[in-house]
């Protein structure tokens, strides 16, 4: 599970089932968008589009797709 929050009210804002272990997340300066890698049942890196948390585009070990 990805948690988003509020760092200065301590508030959760957002939250998003992955189903699978979340190793990274990495924020981008320059648009709305994250990126998290993940191990244990999935192995795929994806990025996500924010606020939506909807998911743009997901690598996994043997091919790579859009949704």
């Amino acid at each position: 599970t990805i948690k988003i929050w509020n760092t200065l009210s301590m508030s959760k804002v957002s939250e998003i089932a992955t189903e699978s272990q979340v190793c990274n997340l990495l924020f981008s300066k320059n648009t709305n968008e994250f990126v998290s890698t993940h191990g244990l049942y999935g192995n795929e890196i994806i990025v996500w589009k924010y606020p939506e948390l909807a998911k743009i585009s997901v690598i996994d070990g043997e091919h790579s797709h859009s949704d």
